[in-house]
């Protein structure tokens, strides 16, 4: 990934670090549950995969996108998703 490299206590809008210092080794999408400021508005960057409601949707992006979604202004949140373990 030329060199980028994410350290997960730098964000403020962002909670699974773990999961994105995993998806940044393995070189994959991150999944997350985004919650922004204005109607129907969609970062630079980031697939929306399901909209919520006007202000909160479900999305996919690469890990160098958190910088930018921290920067945005317009994002309130970002919950990075983290894969759950069935126990049987």
């Amino acid at each position: 990934m030329g060199g980028f490299e994410i350290k997960s206590n730098a964000f403020h809008k962002v909670t699974g670090g773990v999961v994105v210092e995993r998806a940044q080794r393995e070189n994959c999408d991150l999944r997350a549950i985004i919650k922004v400021k204005q109607d129907d508005y969609v970062p630079e960057g980031v697939r929306l995969t399901e909209r919520i409601d006007e202000k909160l949707f479900t999305a996919e992006f690469a890990p160098e996108t958190l910088e930018t979604l921290e920067q945005d202004d317009k994002v309130r949140s970002v919950a990075v998703s983290q894969a759950v373990r069935i126990i049987e």
